[in-house]
């Protein structure tokens, strides 16, 4: 897509909120702008953002907003190689995601968490959290992604 007028039209979005003084507005259009800095390869413009729209979101008290930019910087931390920052992210956001008993984003967070796990070679706490994950999945009565399937046959084969 045309990331730099996808840009150009959140800012003016922007703009348009900060003049109505509409803070979740301005949020919004943060944390849009941010993804759209993240799929630029801009990982530390996408951080900004994120944490603009954070801040905000805390302020107003929206748990949903908080949990999306705390996952959108686990994304980008994961992306970065700080496993450990990314994996205190996800934790936030599945926290949030708790409270509010979305399962879908419960499920998402578990997920993330188990990738970032793996990679830092904890293995049982890993298969735990996709474990969990998938049976959010399996609750919603949705299939689990053949990627994460494949994953844990993969890490029940290891355990044997």
């Amino acid at each position: 897509g045309d990331s730099e007028g996808a840009l150009e039209l959140y800012e003016k979005s922007l703009g348009i909120s900060e003049r109505l003084g509409d803070l979740a507005g301005m949020s919004r259009s943060y944390g849009q702008m941010g993804i759209v800095k993240q799929d630029r390869g801009d990982s530390e413009g996408a951080l900004e953002l994120y944490e603009k729209s954070l801040g905000i979101s805390e302020r107003l008290g929206d748990l949903e907003v908080m949990s999306r930019s705390y996952r959108q910087m686990g994304i980008v931390k994961q992306h970065r190689g700080d496993s450990e920052g990314a994996l205190e992210l996800y934790e936030k956001s599945l926290g949030i995601k708790e409270r509010l008993g979305d399962l879908a984003g419960m499920s998402k967070s578990l997920m993330a968490q188990g990738l970032v796990l793996l990679a830092l070679h904890q293995v049982d706490k890993a298969s735990k959290a996709l474990r969990k994950g998938a049976r959010l999945y399996d609750q919603m009565g949705l299939p689990l992604p053949q990627q994460l399937r494949d994953l844990l046959r993969k890490l029940e084969a290891s355990k044997e």
